[in-house]
């Protein structure tokens, strides 16, 4: 399945920020060797892949220290804290209709 990822990079292009930002689709449960400081996670619903691939990403290097998370989820589901969240401190919750957001941050 493609997703579409011109509107992210609309988003960066009207912020100013292309020098800043590497806009980099993957598959989060086997994530290239890069740090990042912003990381936007949204994995398929009702799967329950959204710890899987923090984790994942997170033992890559691929979340540096001081990142911000911010993972996207049906609002059905939990992203259960683990011993591997440790690192990771959840900042803020929103929920939307179906939707849930949950941003964390990394120590």
């Amino acid at each position: 399945m493609e997703f579409n990822i011109a509107p992210c990079r609309v988003n960066v292009e009207s912020l100013g920020e292309t020098a800043r930002c590497e806009i980099i689709r993957t598959d989060c449960r086997r994530p290239p060797p890069v740090a990042g400081s912003l990381v936007f996670i949204e994995p398929p619903y009702g799967k329950d892949r959204a710890a899987a691939a923090l984790m994942a990403l997170d033992r890559a290097g691929w979340i540096a220290a001081g990142a911000i998370c911010v993972v996207e989820t049906s609002a059905r589901e939990e992203i259960s804290p683990t011993p591997e969240f440790e690192s990771l401190d959840t900042v803020d919750t929103a929920r939307q209709g179906s939707n849930a957001c949950a941003g964390r941050a990394k120590r």
